[in-house]
């Protein structure tokens, strides 16, 4: 997937065959990887593509993402769950559409695993929807969720290349479950080299496009979040704590920050590698190269200083594809380490806790594109997905969205709206917040689970609340879409 033809066709090779029951199992398969953990992306723009490229190309885009874990028998239930490029006209999608989605692997109860998602296309009747999404489970071992933001006029299949990709490089590092950090930076460094391949190659052209990448890895064993991202597609933490009358409140915190122009040290490094930083006497600070292309036009203007992709302001203009990462311990009221872990496990990840958090429990995730963030703050949005229970999370994505676009054309006066993408992850059941546990679950004995609960349309505009509200917003009306799961009811 991902991967379209190429005017040199390489030969195709033998898709490795599957491990039989009595086979000695193996974590995870490997790739042809060679000896790129050495080989810097750009070195040689114009280089020959290698017999091992073409082989990793086209290793890569034959297997599957579970192929790189269906060796581990021990592994449990496995599903993955991602977007899907459309293969119709832009002009026939409607704008606010869903993005197709394609499961692989185990059934997917939108109910139960506490995961929802939203992925719908802007008002560009002549584009795509450019943003994709990932979500993988391999049973008590371990989550990957992911949220990739393509821009420029091939962002969608540089975006869709990254997603299809970026599990299968990653799994197949050495150090994957002993060293997760480390094999999440190999892994974006290799894309960004085989992105690069792949452009001179002619299956994407990531010349002047690329893809916000932002993924969370969740070692279930650990109970440890890894983040890491390149450019301004969010990841925010929503934090709770019960209050001494019974109620909650939620918190908001930031688990990525935005790579922007105009920070101090992204200028910086952007300046120190021959780009520069220019204010568009609009919204946004962008990067452009000191020279200008072969027709007189300056490049490349992208409105981030990390992305993947974009290979001549990766090469001119000190656009970076090295992400920043981070790792969090998933925190429990009245606990600085989980029970499981021991002391030292726990003392590697333990992150700085604020008074708040150390009351506090971490409730569940939003990896969002800036299709939300542009105009709903982290506060806002945390808000908004807290009113819905752990059952509820695609319905929660949905009003995430919904509430997004509205902002997007009460702002921009109905002319312009990003493709806006938003993913809600519970880290642990919940009751519904201000509701008796008993009372939530009689609700819960009552629901079919082969069916969601429909719920009511109110198509009146609700305003946002104010951003620096911390309490649930129980009682408040709000505008609710009818929708219906991708997975699992068609």
């Amino acid at each position: 997937m991902g991967c379209g033809g190429s005017k040199a066709k390489p030969t195709k090779t033998q898709s490795p065959p599957a491990v039989q029951p009595d086979a000695t199992p193996k974590l995870r398969r490997k790739l042809t990887l060679g000896n790129i953990d050495d080989a810097e992306p750009g070195e040689s723009p114009e280089a020959q593509v290698t017999e091992e490229d073409r082989t990793m190309l086209v290793q890569l885009s034959e297997q599957n993402i579970l192929d790189y874990i269906n060796a581990d028998r021990n592994a449990g239930r496995k599903f993955s769950l991602g977007s899907k490029t459309d293969m119709q006209k832009p002009a026939n999608v409607p704008s606010f559409s869903n993005k197709s989605v394609e499961l692989q692997g185990s059934p997917y109860d939108v109910q139960k695993n506490g995961i929802g998602y939203a992925c719908k296309k802007g008002l560009k009747p002549e584009a795509p929807n450019q943003d994709s999404f990932l979500i993988l489970k391999v049973g008590d071992d371990f989550c990957l969720y992911g949220v990739f933001d393509g821009h420029g006029r091939k962002g969608h299949d540089v975006s869709n290349f990254v997603k299809d990709h970026f599990p299968k490089i990653l799994f197949s590092q050495d150090d994957f479950k002993e060293k997760p950090d480390v094999a999440i930076g190999k892994t974006f460094k290799k894309l960004q080299y085989l992105i690069e391949k792949a452009t001179f190659m002619k299956q994407i052209d990531a010349s002047r496009s690329g893809t916000t990448v932002s993924i969370v890895l969740h070692d279930l064993q650990r109970n440890v979040l890894h983040i890491a991202h390149v450019g301004d597609s969010r990841v925010v933490l929503a934090k709770e704590k019960r209050l001494a009358d019974g109620a909650f409140s939620v918190n908001s915190k930031d688990l990525t920050l935005d790579h922007k122009p105009d920070l101090p040290e992204e200028r910086k490094r952007i300046e120190q590698a021959g780009g520069v930083v220019v204010f568009d006497g609009a919204w946004n600070h962008r990067v452009y190269a000191k020279k200008k292309d072969k027709t007189g036009r300056s490049y490349p203007g992208l409105n981030m200083s990390r992305a993947m992709g974009d290979l001549q302001g990766y090469h001119d203009a000190g656009i970076s594809a090295t992400p920043d990462i981070a790792h969090r311990t998933i925190h429990e009221s009245g606990s600085s380490k989980n029970d499981h872990m021991d002391d030292a496990a726990a003392g590697a990840y333990e992150p700085s806790l604020s008074s708040y958090e150390l009351d506090s429990t971490d409730k569940f995730l939003l990896l969002c594109s800036d299709g939300v963030w542009e105009f709903v703050s982290s506060s806002t949005a945390v808000q908004i997905a807290n009113s819905y229970p752990l059952q509820e999370a695609q319905r929660a994505a949905e009003q995430l969205a919904t509430i997004a676009w509205d902002h997007w054309v009460d702002e921009m006066n109905g002319e312009v709206v990003d493709d806006i993408t938003a993913l809600v992850v519970h880290l642990k059941g919940r009751p519904k917040p201000n509701k008796p546990a008993a009372e939530t679950k009689a609700e819960l004995q009552a629901v079919p689970e082969s069916q969601p609960t429909q719920i009511n349309t109110d198509s009146a505009f609700q305003p946002l609340p104010d951003p620096d509200i911390e309490r649930p917003l129980i009682g408040l009306e709000k505008r609710r879409v009818p929708w219906k799961a991708s997975v699992g009811n068609q």
